[in-house]
This record gives structure tokens, C-alpha cells and sequence, in this order.
């Protein structure tokens, strides 16, 4: 999320950045567009992808930090 928030990226650089696969990672990508959390544009054959409510960053920076504190 954070990588999103600072820029639009296409599926294959988030599968780097995540070292998650490319189906996994455009599986997950579908259901956050779904869910009205990203959106994206095409250029020629890629899509690439940004994060559309940016307030759920900090609800995930959030998140990190209580669970830093235990």
C-alpha cells in the first residue's frame, strides 16, 4: 500500500517490490479495485495501478504501530 501511495505502479514492480508473484499480486489489486481502495489507467499494455483512498494508510501505519508497542 505504502509503494502505491507514493506512486502509480504496474503489477510487475509491486510483485518485485512485494516478492509476491504476478497472479497473486493482480489478484489482489482486482479485489482493492473492487472495494473502490485503488483505481488504475492503461498505457499501450500495461495497467498501472494508484491508490484512490489514501486515508487507509494511515489506518495500516496505524495498525503497525499498536502492534510495534506490545
Amino acid at each position: 500500500m505504502q509503494s502505491l501511495y507514493e506512486k502509480e505502479l504496474n503489477v510487475t514492480k509491486l510483485a518485485s517490490l512485494t516478492g509476491k508473484k504476478i497472479t497473486t499480486v493482480s489478484k489482489h489489486l482486482r479485489l482493492l479495485h473492487e472495494l473502490d481502495i485503488v483505481s488504475f489507467r492503461t498505457d499501450e499494455n500495461r495497467v498501472y495501478y494508484r491508490l484512490k483512498k489514501t486515508d487507509i494508510v494511515e489506518v495500516i501505519d496505524l495498525g503497525i504501530r499498536c502492534m510495534e508497542r506490545r
